[in-house]
């Protein structure tokens, strides 16, 4: 287990670590900051944000515009993309699992389908929620959540992913889940 301490003026959390990720909290009023270290010696500034699904979404840089981005695979002897990763073996040409790749897959598209549920089983989201079918523009079909202003979602409307709070882990990393949100037709 190592321990890492940055030594500056600011108010400053040491904080021991098992992984291969150093991380040094740096406390500059919400949100906070990390120091993680990528690699060999690259080290970057991150929010100390975390996807709820990490193995599903990868997050955006930090300062970035860009929206998340969906981890799925690619088949490599057909070119099949798909999510969620399958561990089976490609469902278009039957490939074998060590001939799918893993692949990003931008979270924008179009909707294919929408509902509104009042009634559902878990107590988040809260209800009512939107769902939507979603035809990304990779090609990948999948279902989500709509957030903002959902009174515009139709069918053939566009969205892109967003990602919103979540949940609070046991070291006070902010948990974030994937949603989309009506892209504003422009004016």
């Amino acid at each position: 287990m190592s321990r890492a301490r940055l030594t500056s003026g600011l108010g400053v959390t040491e904080r021991a670590s098992s992984s291969s990720v150093v991380r040094l909290w740096v406390d500059l009023g919400p949100p906070a900051f990390r120091l993680g270290r990528r690699g060999f010696g690259s080290v970057a500034l991150v929010p100390d944000v975390r996807a709820r699904y990490p193995q599903l979404i990868r997050l955006a840089e930090a300062g970035s515009a860009s929206p998340p981005m969906i981890v799925g695979q690619a088949c490599q002897a057909c070119g099949r993309r798909s999510f969620p990763p399958d561990p089976y073996g490609c469902e278009a040409c039957g490939a074998a699992v060590d001939q799918l790749a893993r692949t990003e897959l931008a979270a924008t598209g179009v909707i294919h389908a929408v509902a509104t549920v009042h009634r559902h089983h878990h107590p988040r989201p809260e209800t009512p929620f939107t769902v939507a079918t979603i035809v990304l523009d990779d090609g990948v079909t999948l279902k989500g959540v709509l957030t903002g202003d959902t009174s515009a979602a139709g069918v053939g409307i566009r969205v892109r992913g967003v990602t919103v709070p979540w949940d609070t882990d046991d070291d006070g990393t902010e948990v974030v889940d994937l949603r989309f949100e009506v892209v504003p037709e422009p004016s």
